[in-house]
């Protein structure tokens, strides 16, 4: 009976850390982060998930800046998050081929 508790706690544990677990941009969308990475410098992807389970993202390449491809991305996604009606707010989730959480 005590290994039994032990794996149902185990168990519950798992599956408490994996509610609200959202998959990656790449996960998401595999053509779209194929697209980006085939773009050229400088480039950046912004992403918001909402609560709701809704998305946006939006994405820049061929700036002269990192910052002038972060500024686009996020205002790219604030278009789409308004088009949409997406909960949350867009962050950056890559620039140029960096995952911004690296």
């Amino acid at each position: 009976m005590m290994q039994w508790t032990g794996r149902a706690i185990f168990l519950t544990v798992l599956v408490s850390i994996c509610v609200g677990c959202a998959p990656s941009f790449e996960e998401r969308f595999p053509d779209q982060y194929t697209a980006y990475q085939a773009e050229p410098k400088h480039k950046a992807l912004a992403f918001v998930q909402g609560g709701d389970g809704g998305y946006a993202y939006g994405y820049s390449s061929g700036r002269q800046t990192r910052q002038a491809a972060i500024k686009r991305a996020l205002e790219q996604c604030s278009v789409r998050q308004q088009l949409y009606d997406v909960n949350g707010t867009c962050d950056i989730y890559m620039v140029n081929d960096r995952r911004s959480d690296d």
